[in-house]
């Protein structure tokens, strides 16, 4: 119990938990009287107090993070930052532009083939055409 407060203060400057600290136990008299960090600092120095290596191949909860994150973990709605309706927005306005695209076609459809329709249309779902202007660009092409 006498090195409870040593180890800490060791955890701390090595910058690892109290668990990695390592004592020298031929020199456990001198980190007995060290009381200030000072002097826990000079020992890490001279070899008396050590950092022990991390065990195992993982390297840390990094790598656990990212393989549960592939399994599709950690996506709950803890995790979620922004408003909901700012992540659907994109969608909405996807929706908005395909349905708007999609009547303008339908409506121009008895100056096509129907197999140029179809092309067209899956042009549109794919967002090749953004723009009213883009579709009637690819229609009139179409025609020729």
């Amino acid at each position: 119990m006498v090195f409870k407060t040593r180890k800490r203060m060791s955890a701390q400057i090595l910058k690892v938990g109290e668990n990695r600290v390592w004592f020298d136990s031929d020199r456990l008299s001198e980190i007995k009287e060290a009381i200030t960090k000072q002097d826990i600092r000079d020992l890490i120095k001279d070899g008396a107090i050590k950092a022990k290596p991390i065990k195992g191949t993982s390297r840390g909860r990094h790598r656990k993070r990212l393989q549960q994150k592939r399994k599709g973990l950690r996506q709950g709605p803890g995790k979620r930052k922004g408003m909901r309706s700012t992540k659907r927005y994109g969608k909405k306005v996807w929706m908005k532009r395909v349905r708007l695209l999609r009547k303008i076609l339908s409506e121009n459809k008895k100056n096509i083939t129907l197999e140029k329709y179809w092309q067209l249309r899956k042009e549109i779902k794919a967002g090749e055409m953004k723009y009213k202007k883009n579709l009637f660009e690819r229609i009139k092409e179409k025609e020729k």
